[in-house]
């Protein structure tokens, strides 16, 4: 916007962020421009905005209402509106009231969003946060009870051992008391020892369930990690030269000091990058000074005429130079002798 633009009052303050905006916005709200309260005895109709359209449009025979020219004069900016200096993408601009309001109100409704997303984010962190401790926890407690059932079901054998060859119904008619004793006992430890085997069944059953998953869950991050490098590098989608990259960065990784169980964590595609990126360094370093040693071992070969003296040179140059100023006689010679001999 032009100078033009800005009102005469230089008061209006200058606005760099949301915070200025607010404040500029709070003061225009309590104190109005057009200090001083309107009489109602003294309001004529060009003081009330609208009322003179008003009266014109209900004065003119020839149609022109709304939708009329009016419209137009409505939608360009109010010469009267205070102005204020604001600073966009390091550049001042002068803006409007209305303007001013409504890009605050854009920025206030951006900031609130984005601390709403923000904050939907960090709930969602710590709820899987939560949920991977929950079953941690839940995983410790299986790994404790199995445990548990391991010395428990050896026991209840051994317990069971000592009804081996008993002849429940000869008990029964012989000594009908111990039966009553020993009969109970002994169902009540096949009972438990049933369902501690059952249990340990399950337990196993839900240990290879959960082997089976984090095995694909492993293979899918390794399909998602060989997709992302193949983006990087596309070379890598043929199988040849992947196999052949991957076999030089093991070797290379090897001689610095990795161990296979190392490298064998070592499955994220950024990892393998910045890997690969060392690697091409070190080679090509180690043909630099390759090439270096090739260089300095080679005999120095010397031009013809380079083999006299620097000054003797010099001398030759000199008397030839004189013997063409001699012949010539002209300013250019002499110039060059002049520098011969500088």
């Amino acid at each position: 916007m032009t100078d033009a633009a800005t009102p005469e009052s230089a008061t209006a303050p200058e606005i760099h962020d949301l915070n200025s905006a607010a404040r500029a916005i709070e003061k225009l709200i309590r104190r109005r421009p057009d200090s001083g309260p309107i009489d109602a005895d003294e309001e004529t109709p060009s003081d009330i905005p609208g009322a003179t359209a008003d009266t014109e449009d209900d004065e003119t025979d020839d149609g022109e209402g709304i939708g009329g020219a009016d419209d137009d004069d409505a939608d360009e900016p109010n010469s009267d509106e205070p102005q204020y200096t604001v600073k966009i993408n390091g550049e001042e601009q002068a803006v409007g009231l209305k303007e001013l309001i409504k890009g605050y109100q854009r920025g206030a409704d951006y900031t609130r969003k984005t601390m709403r997303l923000a904050d939907e984010r960090r709930e969602l962190e710590q709820t899987k946060a939560a949920m991977a401790s929950e079953q941690a926890n839940l995983q410790l407690e299986r790994q404790r009870y199995a445990e548990r059932l391991a010395g428990h079901v050896p026991n209840l054998r051994q317990q069971l051992a000592h009804f081996e060859g008993v002849d429940w119904a000869r008990l029964a008619g012989e000594n009908p008391p111990l039966f009553a004793q020993a009969r109970p006992l002994f169902e009540a430890l096949t009972e438990q020892l049933q369902q501690a085997e059952a249990e340990q069944v399950h337990l196993q059953q839900l240990e290879q369930h959960q082997q089976r998953q984090a095995t694909q869950a492993h293979h899918d991050y390794l399909a998602d990690q060989k997709r992302a490098l193949i983006a990087r590098h596309p070379e890598m989608a043929d199988p040849a030269t992947g196999r052949k990259e991957t076999a030089a960065l093991t070797r290379y990784l090897s001689d610095s000091g990795y161990k296979p169980e190392e490298l064998s964590r070592l499955v994220d595609h950024r990892d393998f990058i910045l890997a690969r990126k060392a690697m091409l360094y070190d080679r090509l370093m180690a043909d630099r000074d390759k090439v270096k040693e090739t260089v300095a071992s080679l005999p120095r070969v010397q031009r013809p005429g380079t083999s006299r003296s620097h000054r003797q040179g010099a001398g030759e140059r000199r008397a030839a130079a004189m013997r063409r100023l001699e012949r010539s006689g002209r300013t250019e010679d002499a110039a060059r002798l002049i520098e011969e001999l500088i």
